[in-house]
C-alpha cells in the first residue's frame, strides 16, 4: 500500500535523469505530482528517494 500525501498524475515523456552517484540517464517519466514522481529506466539503477535532477520538454497542446 503506498502512502503518499499528494495525487500523482499520469503521464509519459522522455526524460534525462541526472544522479551524483550514477550520472546521465535517459528514462521515462510514468506519472507526476507535487510530491514527486516515477521515473523509469533501463539503463541504471536509481537508489530509492535519491535526490536528482530531471530535464524535460514541455509540449505545446493544440486541443
Amino acid at each position: 500500500m503506498e502512502h503518499r500525501w499528494s495525487v500523482r498524475e499520469p503521464h509519459q515523456c522522455s526524460v534525462i535523469v541526472d544522479c551524483p552517484r550514477s550520472g546521465l540517464a535517459a528514462a521515462q517519466l510514468r506519472n507526476i505530482g507535487i510530491g514527486g514522481m516515477f521515473v523509469e529506466t533501463d539503463q541504471v539503477d536509481l537508489p530509492l528517494n535519491a535526490l536528482i535532477s530531471v530535464a524535460f520538454t514541455l509540449g505545446r497542446d493544440d486541443n
